[in-house]
């Protein structure tokens, strides 16, 4: 067994041992086992990165690189972080398939404390509902989107908001809750490319490339989900552009807020 790897800065610190990834913040653990984590599904099964064999292959303060192997699959997954600095984590994941490969679905996710009371996706926003004994499919999107992470924690847990910031174009969000034998709030990205199945010659394929933050400050989360909101906002004005109007016409745009089965955000109108 790997020995435990921990990197640290600032209040961030990352344990890795016996295929978790796990992260606290200010002592305060915010991911429950397996943590961090990327699921594949193979003739009909799912194996996870905790099954894998790992070995570490650099290390130091603040980063580390690892590698997986999943067993008899002829599937490798290369991990690669880094604490930025007191509010930021880079994350890499790719697999590396040595012969080919028929797989049906790749997914990379972050198992999250329970005591969040809320998850959101770019600027819309939605509670958690309660765990039941089976798995709770809550969100799944059919565009990229720019932040999907977890905030409000139940009163009196020391939990900050966290946010998965991709940097690839082709993910696609979903969220989860995990049966109440397990009770962990689920937040992750599909590639697009392996949202059926495919057969993967020997090669390189990334999976995650992008940013873990952590907010102990509300506003600072409220400012980069308005930013989104306003691009969101123009874009939709862009569109409404296009559209026919009386050349001496007025428009007055406000933001309207919406609810909805639980959910709620803005909307231009």
């Amino acid at each position: 067994m790997v020995p435990p790897i921990i990197i640290i800065k600032g209040k961030i610190r990352i344990v890795c041992y016996s295929g978790s990834i796990n992260l606290f913040y200010d002592d305060e653990q915010i991911t429950k086992s397996p943590g961090l984590s990327v699921a594949i599904k193979k003739l009909g099964n799912w194996v996870d990165s905790s099954s894998a064999r790992w070995k570490i292959l650099k290390s130091g303060i603040d980063f580390v690189e690892m590698k997986a192997v999943i067993p008899k699959s002829g599937i490798e997954q290369f991990w690669k972080l880094a604490i930025d600095d007191g509010s930021r984590i880079s994350c890499q994941v790719k697999l590396r398939t040595k012969r080919l490969v028929s797989i049906e679905e790749v997914s990379f996710a972050g198992f999250l404390d329970h005591r969040y009371k809320a998850w959101f996706c770019d600027h819309l926003v939605s509670d958690f509902p309660a765990f039941s004994e089976s798995w709770q499919d809550l969100y799944s999107g059919d565009r990229p989107v720019s932040l999907l992470g977890v905030r409000f924690p139940i009163e009196g847990a020391k939990l900050v908001s966290l946010a998965l910031d991709p940097e690839d174009k082709d993910l696609l969000p979903f969220v989860k809750n995990s049966p109440s034998s397990g009770k962990s709030h689920i937040i992750g990205f599909t590639p697009n490319q392996f949202r059926s199945e495919v057969d993967c010659f020997p090669g390189v394929y990334r999976i995650f490339s992008g940013k873990i933050f952590l907010f102990d400050k509300d506003h600072l989360l409220d400012e980069k989900i308005e930013k989104i909101r306003d691009g969101f906002l123009g874009s939709a004005i862009k569109k409404n552009m296009h559209k026919s109007m009386p050349r001496q016409g007025r428009i007055l745009l406000a933001n309207l807020p919406w609810q909805r089965d639980g959910m709620w955000g803005v909307r231009a109108g």
